[in-house]
């Protein structure tokens, strides 16, 4: 006698619905929400001190919203690296975490 309990895997229904529960799960794994990226008021003053020494001025408006901008973009950038794994087998980002620990 055959074993009858996987019948309803002949049904074209049941295979979409079995197909589209498979990838709807593997796009919600892989499409996890990522945190925010914030931007604390203390890294903008670092921003505008850094720009002050390098242009010998106080950044306006429109530089301090480019500063904030070009860090939102290497923060992505940043993380994405990290979800790569790029940091692995990199004998320079080993290095400056070494240094890092021995400030610390």
């Amino acid at each position: 006698m055959k074993n009858s309990s996987f019948h309803w895997l002949k049904d074209p229904l049941a295979q979409f619905l079995l197909l589209g529960l498979i990838v709807f799960s593997a796009n919600s794994i892989y499409n996890q929400k990522k945190p925010p990226i914030i931007i604390k008021a203390e890294h903008q003053r670092n921003f505008s001190a850094h720009f002050h020494g390098t242009y010998v001025k106080t950044p306006n408006q429109e530089s301090t919203n480019n500063l904030i901008q070009q860090e939102i973009i290497n923060e992505v950038l940043y993380q994405e690296g990290l979800q790569y794994g790029l940091e692995k087998g990199d004998h320079v980002i080993r290095k400056r975490i070494i240094q890092k620990m021995n400030f610390m």
